[in-house]
């Protein structure tokens, strides 16, 4: 839920799990000019914190990057080699997953230890193909 936080004095997201209580009010409040309530939740999302800053360079036009990563993911900037895709993540072994999934060239420029995450990815890849 997107709401006004009188103890931040300002726009927050709020998680309805954690509203213990609620009361009704006489109140009222305006909206910020061309405020866009569910571009507000997707970035903040998208934004969330997570134990592990990720950068991540995705050889791939903005426009079809765009059309691969769900907003809520992360953020993508044009640049000139591509698309950066920037996130919070946990887990990096499965964030290794979601990037090969994505079926394009990368290059990961941070944090060093997803690139630990994609070699073992790999290492585990090549033992399957190997099964007999």
């Amino acid at each position: 839920m997107v709401g006004h936080c009188h103890l931040r004095a300002g726009l927050r997201m709020f998680r309805l799990d954690r509203v213990l209580a609620a009361e009704l009010r006489d109140g009222t409040f305006t909206l910020p000019p061309d405020f866009d309530s569910l571009a507000y939740v997707v970035r903040s999302i998208a934004t969330m914190p997570g134990r592990w800053a990720v950068e991540v360079l995705l050889e791939l036009p903005r426009e079809e990057a765009h059309r691969r990563v769900p907003p809520a993911y992360g953020t993508l900037e044009a640049v000139p080699d591509g698309t950066l895709f920037r996130c919070r993540f946990d887990d990096l072994d499965g964030l290794a997953r979601y990037l090969v999934g994505l079926g394009c060239p990368l290059v990961v420029r941070q944090p060093p230890e997803l690139r630990d995450a994609l070699r073992r990815l790999a290492s585990e890849i090549a033992a399957t193909a190997e099964a007999v």
